[in-house]
């Protein structure tokens, strides 16, 4: 692959170059870079597809011109790219809107997979970024280089050459293939942001209207001066907009205005939410920084360079090309705008400078640049300005995100308003809203007192103005009204914002809506307090055993209240245990216990303190002496009151290891206090026993064994009778006696299904044989409701 180039004088100086070179026998492309006139170019451009057709023709017009790493103005420079192997190009032309027939071209393009496209498009009447941007997706790993076309920084009118064709719209581009081809692009930039960061609020393809919700000249005129609108857009082309896009960061030169002066047409693409900050280079600095490629061996080089980039350095640019394109004889332009796809990445670029390499050898293109050490400048205002204002531009930046950051983490959770001095909202952010019910045009130019709520005492504004008058801030819990008249409740920090003479200037409020927290902290109070006694309940208990290391615990039960509150009813029962809360707190605060009701009749206590187990003991000991002395006087009723206690003491099971100690002394009417311990249960074998004979009720193996009873007389005709013992087949032949697992289940709900089912068992062989079966009922049994049930229909139904 060869690169020959040449500035255009004549016709005759053109057709004598084409012959001392032969290129009527080669085939390539012919890059055209105008800075001439139209009727010039159109005339070669059709003189070279007559000599050389076997070259592919594409060319824009520019502002500046590059021949053999040196720049030039007002030139026509042709660059001959000639193939050597069987590389071949394919021109085409498409619309700046991806439209179907767009689409169409694009894709018949891609499908032959080239691995580089030569770009140019008219850029003063529409952006090609979307059409570029479709394209890339399409062949992510196709090098797209080129630019848009300018027009000597008059932005009057440009132009794009494909073959034999004109067109002053649209885009033009040429595909180049082939197996050995080699692609590879370098870019420089050098800009640094300065001054605040801008969000972009109105702007649609490649013209801006709106920043930060401002018109777009309003901006340029506060920041850049009145003036700028006299010679725009060469009166800004220093300043570019900085779109930062993650790690990325790329330029936006302005390159015209809208015909309503409202827009500002940007040489590429800008979004809506963008954020964007002005930026400035020193083109000193920025020269000295360029590095001096070297000469690389069978490798073509074009430059595509940006027209501000050449306006701003200005004298400089000719050494920047120079370090850049000397060494391999570069070709290119100026445009308003150049593409890179450099790291897979499309950008359409401003005041920046691209390089395409191109070559048929292998292996892969490799840049070299020499070291060098930059030269140290003389400093000069303009230099320290330029340093002073990146650097001050930077440090407002970073604080502008922080604080942007800050604001939108405060404003996703907490309710935020301002006031002046006066307490009259000036500003609420959309949480407060949206947590109120009111507007932000309801709210602002009120006080709060539009959402105080009735039950907030006067006393807590008082105590509020008085701190933050004082330039302190208040903290507090209020509770507020919403505009449907519910209420809410904020936590709320309140700080006053002061001026530079340290006066309040204005009040700052955050507050955190903690209904939710209030609600929930009431239905926890509801679900951990006893309603009857206010005493804290068994839920409460249990929460601080898990909570806490408790070890003792006794509970105190009313023997026989069942019986009184049947024969008294069911106030006069509650009016005695509300009664006996009294007494138990009163007497067991003496000795630092706390109290809670566990069941209907029933009290736990603990101790707050640690003590041993004899102490424990002792303390429960006069508790239930003490209690039972005294007489209760309710509705000028005497009452005497008997106590049952179980103590238990364990880690891990305190409340149940408890129960058991109360159900014994409950079941051997002990006049004293029952301790049991842990270590007294042996907690597998019971809870295997419980198990088993569950799932035996369940799945129908507990049976009947029948024990014949002898009768006392020998009498000629008796019936037979039997007395019916339990069992539970086990499934393996053997069976288990209750002697194993009955004193388990009398503690269990499963007791009742237990005798029920022998009751019935029973019955059935009764009917069956004929005889007489007695079963054995203790006095549990007897008390059983369910099983009195039971019994009382069997004898309904032999008595029918």
């Amino acid at each position: 692959m060869l690169q020959l180039s040449h500035s255009y004088s004549s016709d005759e100086s053109l057709y004598r170059f084409i012959e001392e070179h032969s290129l009527e026998s080669y085939k390539g492309i012919i890059q055209i870079f105008s800075g001439v006139s139209l009727e010039t170019v159109k005339n070669v451009q059709q003189e070279l597809k007559c000599r050389l057709p076997l070259f592919t023709i594409i060319g824009a017009s520019t502002a500046g011109e590059i021949i053999n790493g040196k720049n030039y103005d007002d030139k026509l420079v042709i660059s001959f790219l000639i193939f050597e192997k069987n590389t071949f190009a394919k021109p085409f032309s498409t619309s700046l809107s991806l439209d179907k027939k767009t689409q169409a071209t694009l894709m018949l393009i891609a499908q032959e997979k080239p691995k580089a496209v030569i770009f140019f498009a008219n850029p003063l009447d529409g952006s090609p970024d979307e059409v570029l941007d479709s394209f890339h997706k399409q062949l992510p790993n196709c090098v797209i280089a080129g630019g848009n076309a300018a027009d000597n920084i008059e932005f009057v009118g440009t132009y794009t050459l494909i073959e034999e064709k004109v067109y002053q719209q649209g885009l033009v581009g040429v595909a180049i293939y082939g197996d050995d081809i080699q692609a590879c692009q370098y870019r420089t930039t050098g800009w640094q942001p300065i001054g605040q960061s801008f969000k972009v609020t109105h702007a649609k393809s490649n013209i801006l209207y709106e920043l930060d919700d401002k018109p777009i000249l309003e901006i340029y005129k506060k920041y850049l001066g009145e003036h700028i609108t006299e010679d725009f857009p060469n009166s800004v082309i220093e300043f570019p907009l900085m779109i930062r896009k993650g790690e990325q960061s790329i330029l936006r030169a302005p390159v015209g205005m809208t015909h309503d002066k409202k827009g500002v047409i940007l040489a590429g693409d800008i979004v809506n939410g963008d954020t964007v900050t002005f930026s400035f280079a020193d083109g000193q600095s920025l020269v000295n920084l360029t590095k001096n490629l070297k000469h690389i061996t069978d490798t073509t080089m074009f430059i595509y360079s940006c027209a501000a980039r050449k306006i701003y350095l200005n004298e400089h640019i000719q050494n920047e090309i120079f370090k850049l394109g000397s060494r391999n004889d570069a070709t290119g332009a100026f445009f308003y705008g150049e593409y890179c796809s450099l790291d897979n990445e499309l950008s359409v670029l401003n005041l920046s400078t691209t390089l395409l390499f191109l070559s048929e050898k292998k292996p892969l293109i490799e840049l070299e640049f020499e070291n060098h050490q930059s030269k140290i400048c003389t400093p000069n205002a303009l230099n320290t300005l330029a340093h002073l204002a990146t650097t001050t531009g930077k440090e407002l930046n970073d604080a502008f995100s922080f604080l942007e950051q800050h604001q939108y983490a405060v404003d996703q959770s907490s309710i935020v308003s301002i006031t002046d001095v006066n307490g009259v909202i000036v500003y609420v952010n959309k949480k407060f809203e949206d947590v109120s019910g009111y507007n932000a045009y309801e709210l602002v130019g009120n006080t709060h007192q539009i959402i105080k709520h009735p039950s907030t005492s006067q006393k807590v504004f008082k105590s509020l103005w008085r701190t933050i008058t004082k330039k302190k801030s208040w903290h507090g819990l209020i509770r507020n009204k919403k505009k449907d008249g519910s209420s809410y409740f904020v936590k709320t920090v309140i700080v006053p914002i002061l001026n530079e003479k340290k006066q309040v200037q204005q009040y700052l409020s955050i507050r955190n809506d903690v209904t939710d927290i209030m609600k929930a902290r009431k239905t926890i109070q509801i679900q951990n307090t006893d309603i009857l006694t206010g005493l804290p309940n068994r839920t409460r208990l249990n929460t601080e055993i898990k909570n806490n290391d408790i070890e003792q615990l006794a509970i105190f039960d009313i023997r026989n209240f069942k019986l009184l509150n049947d024969f008294w009813g069911v106030d006069f029962g509650d009016a005695v245990i509300t009664y006996l809360s009294k007494l138990f707190t009163e007497q067991a605060s003496l000795y630092n216990f706390k109290v809670y009701k566990f069941n209907g009749a029933s009290f736990a206590l603990r101790s707050l303190r640690v003590i041993s187990i004899n102490n424990f003991l002792l303390i429960c000991e006069e508790l239930k002496e003490k209690l039972e002395s005294l007489k209760i006087q309710i509705d000028n009723n005497t009452l005497d009151i008997s106590l049952t206690v179980g103590v238990g003491v364990s880690k891990n099971r305190i409340i149940a290891i408890t129960e058991s100690a109360l159900f014994d002394s409950k079941a051997n009417y002990s006049s004293s206090v029952v301790l049991k311990t842990e270590e007294e249960q042996s907690s597998n074998d019971i809870y295997k026993c419980i198990e088993e004979v569950r799932l035996a009720l369940k799945e129908k193996r507990v049976i009947n064994l029948y024990q014949r009873l002898q009768p006392i007389q020998n009498k000629k005709q008796y019936i037979e009778k039997f007395e019916a013992l339990v069992r539970i087949d086990q499934g393996n032949g053997k069976l288990l006696s209750p002697g194993v697992f009955l004193q388990h289940i009398k503690k269990t709900s499963l007791y009742g299904d237990l005798t029920r089912t022998v009751l019935s068992n029973a019955l059935k062989t009764v009917n069956k044989l004929n005889c007489i079966i007695s079963v054995n009922l203790s006095i549990q049994d007897i008390l059983d409701k369910q099983t009195k049930a039971f019994c009382s229909g069997i004898v309904n139904l032999a008595t029918h």
